[in-house]
C-alpha cells in the first residue's frame, strides 16, 4: 500500500511543505521570474479548493518551493483522517500557467487532533 506525500496533524500550520519541482522529463523546473502556488482541496471533490502563495527558495534556477499553512488544514469531522488532492501551480505570466506534478496529484492526508 502507498503513504501520502504529505502527513500532518490536524490544526498544525508549521510544517512547512518543500518540494523541488520538476518538469515533465525530469529536469529541474526554472522558476526565475516565476510565481508558486500550492494547491488543495479534499480527495475526489471539486469544491472548497485552497490556493494559498509558496516560497521559492534560494536560487531560482534550482526549482525548490516551500509551502507553509496559511490557516490549519481540517482533518475529517468524523474523528477519521482526512485525504486531500494537492499540487503545485507555477505561473509563467497570464495566460500560462503549469501544475506540478503533472501526471497525478499529490496525496495529502491530515490526521484527526487527539
Amino acid at each position: 500500500m502507498s503513504s501520502p506525500d504529505i502527513f500532518f496533524g490536524a490544526g498544525d500550520k508549521a510544517p512547512q511543505i518543500t518540494h523541488p519541482l520538476k518538469n515533465p522529463d525530469g529536469s529541474v523546473m526554472d522558476l526565475t521570474g516565476r510565481t508558486v502556488h500550492f494547491r488543495y482541496r479534499v480527495k475526489n471533490q471539486s469544491e472548497d479548493e485552497v490556493i494559498e502563495t509558496a516560497t521559492i527558495l534560494g536560487d531560482p534556477s534550482e526549482g525548490n518551493a516551500l509551502w507553509t499553512p496559511a490557516v490549519a488544514v481540517p482533518a475529517g469531522e468524523d474523528g477519521l483522517p482526512r485525504n486531500y488532492n494537492a499540487d503545485w501551480i507555477v505561473d509563467r505570466g497570464l495566460p500560462t500557467q503549469e501544475t506540478v506534478p503533472n501526471d497525478r496529484y499529490l496525496w495529502m492526508r491530515v490526521k484527526p487532533a487527539p
